[in-house]
């Protein structure tokens, strides 16, 4: 969920001491800076309450910089990639792994494309490991 404010406070939320060229990197990474650059304000531009300013996908995309910036262990993403369009999707799976630092991923997904970054894929059926 994002809060009102600016798109770089939004992904600030993660790091409130990051440093701008770090709020950058994690926001190349998660494929902000596609949209941030076309916006009139850029990274200053208002989201609105809950992000309302801006697409789900857009959304999504901040709201995963802001992970990223946090640096945490083990990052958990539930389904990514959806409400992406298929350019976008693509550019996320691409630049990903460079914004884990070497940091554990826990991918939750039905996408092939996203499964194809995991070194270990663990699949559930009717509540069973297969």
């Amino acid at each position: 969920m994002l809060h009102t404010g600016t798109i770089a406070d939004n992904i600030r939320y993660g790091g409130p001491d990051a440093t701008p060229g770090q709020v950058l990197d994690v926001a190349r990474w998660a494929g902000v800076t596609a949209f941030a650059a076309g916006l009139p304000d850029g990274y200053d531009t208002v989201v609105g309450e809950h992000g309302r300013q801006l697409s789900g996908g857009q959304q999504r995309r901040v709201a995963v910089a802001r992970a990223l910036l946090r640096e945490a262990p083990v990052l958990l993403l539930d389904e990514p990639t959806a409400g992406l369009d298929a350019v976008t999707e693509e550019r996320l799976i691409g630049d990903l792994p460079g914004g884990l630092r070497g940091n554990t991923l826990i991918l939750v997904t039905h996408q092939p494309r996203l499964q194809a970054l995991a070194g270990r894929v663990v699949r559930l059926d009717q509540g069973r490991i297969t």
